[in-house]
């Protein structure tokens, strides 16, 4: 009996902190916070508290996170190492260290946002 009541926590654990963020995630069509450039951002409070209520921390910076894990290859399938001449970088850790900087800053403007609209 102990077994299925914790089967049946995790459960409803997962349903409700996965289930909110793929429903956030998917429903911020022009609700997402973006970079201009180093110095302009574009920061949305998560539309969807539920995630953040759950979780203390914005479904935005997950995905953010996502994103420099899987950084490969652009939308078009061109190697960032074959972008670096046209980027200015020399090295592809140069470019990944900029990419962490700029979401870095990002994740901590989104925090920042929710916390002042949270009071």
């Amino acid at each position: 009996m102990e077994e299925e009541d914790t089967l049946d926590y995790h459960e409803d654990r997962w349903a409700s902190i996965a289930g909110s963020h793929y429903i956030a995630r998917d429903t911020h069509q022009n609700k997402f916070s973006y970079i201009f450039n180093d110095r302009n951002y574009v920061v949305h409070v998560d539309h969807g508290m539920d995630f953040y209520n759950l979780t203390g921390i914005s479904y935005q910076i997950i995905d953010l996170i996502h994103e420099l894990i899987k950084i490969n290859k652009d939308d078009d399938g061109i190697s960032y190492l074959d972008n670096l001449s046209i980027s200015g970088f020399k090295t592809h850790k140069e470019w990944l260290q900029s990419d962490d900087s700029l979401f870095s800053k990002l994740a901590n403007l989104i925090t920042k946002e929710i916390n002042l609209n949270k009071n």
